[in-house]
């Protein structure tokens, strides 16, 4: 019989700091052995520490190594503190050599200081790019292909280094991921806002915009409805400028131009700026707009007449019969 399957089986689940450094402690002599298999180097769990206590270790807890496919699992400020402490070698540290044709090759320290981007790992000893394992994507660049190097894997290919390092840091995906970091660098110090913040700000903001623009024009129709005036016009149709045309083109038209131009005199120019710069198929002044509004006020006029009549004690029907021009008597209820 197969596993029952739960919905929080398709969510992440959360893992605590301190579990996870924990587990990383745990795997990194796994880590080593596969990546090393004669054993080059060796790592107990009690050698390994946080950057804050001395000891001297082999593998450092922030060998970028172990940070790959981790990405999910950690938080903003965990991506930051790990991507700011990333292991860097010294100076007096010896790289392996590797044999490639014959030539003896290997990682050199000055690459480091010449692209930024670029991490070190002993376990493997293999490049990396901090951004593309800390803020990972598993899948970029055309028709959306699995990441490889760099990313995912170790880069291990030193006499193609600088022309490897150079086409990586024009890669998209890299753009990407150090765009995606200096987002949540200004998140996490308050230069930026979150996300989630952004968008019911902008939200928030083109609600009111959409409001000063269809305010006034549910007003005019109001307006003209109760005053029994006719909306439209000889040139009902275009953009509506606060400039009296030469021709009429209605009091619906009119009545718009006249609020703009009042508020605008009162010293409120928002009315104005927000028509002025809305698109041209939001501007609420067709007649089919006009005839949906007129459609609302009738729903809302006759639901407030049943509920008047419902909520009275007693009611009365009047009915009165009258002949047509042909002779037929009509019969109406009021």
């Amino acid at each position: 019989m197969s596993k029952r399957v739960c919905i929080t089986d398709f969510f992440v689940k959360k893992v605590p700091r301190q579990e996870l450094t924990q587990s990383i402690i745990v795997n990194v002599k796994t880590n080593i052995e596969e990546s090393n298999p004669d054993n080059e180097y060796s790592c107990s769990s009690n050698q390994i520490h946080h950057e804050h206590v001395h000891y001297d270790s082999q593998v450092s807890l922030f060998d970028i190594k172990l940070y790959v496919g981790q990405s999910q699992k950690l938080s903003n400020k965990e991506k930051i503190e790990y991507f700011q402490k990333t292991w860097t070698p010294q100076s007096i540290f010896v790289f392996p050599t590797s044999e490639f044709n014959k030539k003896k090759l290997k990682f050199q320290l000055s690459w480091l200081d010449k692209w930024k981007w670029l991490a070190y790992s002993q376990i493997n000893d293999g490049a990396y790019c901090k951004y593309c394992v800390i803020f990972y994507k598993t899948e970029g660049g055309i028709g959306s292909q699995t990441l490889g190097n760099f990313c995912l894997k170790p880069f291990r290919m030193w006499y193609k280094a600088i022309e490897k390092f150079n086409h990586h840091e024009k890669c998209n995906y890299h753009l990407q991921s150090v765009e995606q970091y200096q987002n949540i660098v200004a998140i996490e110090t308050g230069k930026q806002d979150s996300i989630d913040l952004q968008l019911n700000k902008a939200a928030k903001v083109q609600t009111e915009l959409n409001r000063k623009i269809i305010i006034p024009v549910i007003e005019s129709v109001i307006f003209c409805g109760r005053q029994g005036i006719a909306l439209r016009g000889h040139r009902d149709f275009g953009t509506l400028t606060t400039e009296n045309p030469v021709e009429n083109d209605g009091n619906f038209r009119a009545l718009m131009r006249f609020h703009l131009n009042a508020t605008k005199l009162s010293g409120d120019e928002s009315y104005q700026l927000a028509r002025t710069n809305c698109a041209k198929n939001a501007q609420y002044t067709s007649w089919k707009i006009q005839n949906e509004i007129i459609g609302s006020c009738h729903e809302i006029i006759l639901s407030e007449i049943v509920n008047e009549v419902n909520n009275s004690k007693c009611f009365s029907v009047i009915a009165d019969e009258t002949a047509d021009v042909a002779g037929f008597e009509q019969f109406s209820i009021c």
